[in-house]
């Protein structure tokens, strides 16, 4: 490779690899004391700041924006919805948060210091009662229904083999067999009970609505 191409290859290596990088400091998560996630852009707004630009119906778990700006005309909704993850986002003096954070702001006075849980699963309702700050682990502990789930009930299933229906439960990671039996019911109510053992959200397992 010629001198000048070979330079301009290097050049173009690092602008990328500075980009890359920049990306990922935007969007990582920093674990402080276990389960702690504080992302670098909520270091940078506060709740002054926020309720200079946005109002937010807790009954409705809406963001209005108070004055026209690029992003929206005065009383207008403000946000849109990720497709990828489902979540709602803002953007606000320059950065894009999610507005479950954001509605932790206005009503606490700081970003949350752990994750965000929306309690009925449905990631565009932010409603302040449907909200709940919890650790990466109580979170999981209220996960919706899977798609590819067949009995109805999360952590039941069928055992073709012995004909009996199986009940199991993640618990730190690790996937625990509680048992095997003959009744879907008595299964259910184990796995029930199972959950409630371990501190699960009684929403747990529940339909996306």
């Amino acid at each position: 490779m010629p001198g000048a191409s070979r330079i301009r290859w290097a050049w173009h290596c690092i602008s990328r690899r500075e980009k890359n990088m920049a990306e990922d400091i935007r969007h990582r998560t920093k674990i402080i004391g276990g389960n702690a996630r504080i992302t670098p852009v909520d270091a940078m707004i506060t709740q002054k700041q926020l309720k200079e630009v946005l109002e937010y119906d807790s009954c409705t778990g809406v963001f209005i924006w108070k004055a026209s700006t690029a992003r929206g005309k005065r009383g207008s909704i403000a946000g849109s919805i990720d497709k990828c993850a489902g979540y709602i986002q803002i953007g606000v003096r320059g950065k894009l948060y999610r507005a479950h954070r954001l509605a932790c702001l206005w009503m606490t006075g700081r970003m949350p210091p752990y994750e965000v849980d929306h309690i009925n699963h449905k990631r565009s309702d932010n409603r302040w009662d449907n909200l709940r700050v919890a650790t990466h682990q109580e979170n999981g502990k209220n996960g919706p229904l899977r798609r590819n789930n067949t009995s109805g009930t999360t952590g039941v299933s069928f055992d073709k083999q012995t004909k009996k229906w199986r009940a199991s439960i993640m618990v730190n990671g690790k996937t625990l067999s509680i048992g095997r039996f003959s009744s879907f019911e008595k299964c259910v109510m184990v796995r029930k009970a199972a959950e409630k053992q371990h501190g699960f959200h009684n929403n747990h397992g529940a339909t996306r609505k």
